[in-house]
């Protein structure tokens, strides 16, 4: 038991090293290449910060782990908000930038409503990941296409140059973070197994708090430092586009290859409920404020600790 979860905590450890050096590794050699800064913001960093996820629930789904895999999107995006946006407000109050109310917000709840709606049936499966899919490139159009508006968010930490000459740094830096995420992955959800097993926990809660606040670290991290930086409007656009990148590109890629179940008796009851009142919840805050509180951040605490309780006790 100790054992699984000082090698769930390596994992982890790899998991976030990895994708943080993917992330720099590439930017780097894509925008040496030539590339726009902005067009490097809107897919590198954007698909980087959801890798852990993304390369978790594959290796989870690879070994039929797929209770593990639906766990961790639900859980990080309720943990995003809940934890990430709650302990960020608590530092410091959230600028809110009403621009988020006309195209981010509407993205993160309406494909929220989507996601529980094509798993009522017990699945997420192929013509629903071609749904999925098909929106989430909907969504990268849009992004593109009024890339001036959010220009200034998305390349807060991108280099506009890069030096040439460490173009061998970056390729060696970018397979090295690659590598570090699937080994990771890989031991992050077999130790996960074996800690369920050991203490007769459903895969699914596991995932949905342990292995979700670990693949959400990164988002914490991100969203910390630019609080601290007073940069709030940048957190709280992180967490909102980290949940549509969750929900559209990690099921929606992954289920065009290998359904993603969505059973139990609470999954539909409890999880995705929980996901959706989590997301509800920031509409009138940003419709009617112009800052999260750090009253607002305590609330969003206290639900999410009140949920990660009832995931424990009703399952």
């Amino acid at each position: 038991m100790i054992i699984s979860i000082l090698i769930l905590t390596a994992g982890l450890v790899l998991l976030t090293l990895g994708a943080k050096w993917l992330v720099e590794g590439s930017s780097a050699l894509a925008i040496g290449f030539g590339i726009r800064p902005i067009i490097v913001g809107m897919t590198v960093i954007a698909f980087g910060t959801s890798m852990p996820e993304f390369v978790f629930n594959l290796a989870a789904t690879l070994k039929g782990s797929n209770d593990l895999g639906l766990g961790n999107i639900v859980g990080s995006n309720i943990a995003n908000i809940g934890l990430v946006l709650g302990i960020s407000a608590l530092i410091q109050p959230i600028k809110i930038d009403k621009k988020l109310i006309k195209v981010e917000y509407p993205f993160v709840f309406g494909t929220s409503v989507l996601f529980f709606l094509l798993a009522l049936d017990g699945e997420i499966g192929l013509f629903d990941g071609i749904v999925l899919s098909l929106i989430f490139v909907l969504f990268l159009w849009y992004m593109f296409k009024n890339s001036a508006v959010v220009e200034g968010d998305i390349l807060a930490d991108i280099p506009k140059e890069v030096d040439k000459t460490k173009t061998p740094k970056h390729i060696g830096l970018s397979i090295l973070g690659l590598v570090l995420l699937i080994s990771g992955a890989r031991l992050m959800v077999e130790s996960a197994v074996d800690i369920a097993r050991a203490l007769e926990i459903p895969e699914l809660i596991i995932g949905l708090t342990i292995i979700a606040i670990g693949t959400s670290l990164p988002e914490l991290a991100a969203s910390v430092v630019s609080t601290i930086k007073q940069e709030g409007d940048i957190s709280l656009g992180n967490v909102l586009g980290s949940n549509i990148f969750n929900i559209l590109f990690v099921i929606g890629i992954l289920s065009l290859f290998m359904p993603t179940l969505a059973e139990g008796s609470t999954t539909l009851t409890l999880h995705f409920p929980a996901m959706l009142i989590m997301t509800a919840l920031l509409y009138p805050l940003l419709l009617l404020k112009t800052h999260i509180s750090r009253l607002d951040g305590f609330l969003f605490l206290v639900l999410y600790v009140t949920y990660t309780v009832l995931c424990y006790t009703i399952g």
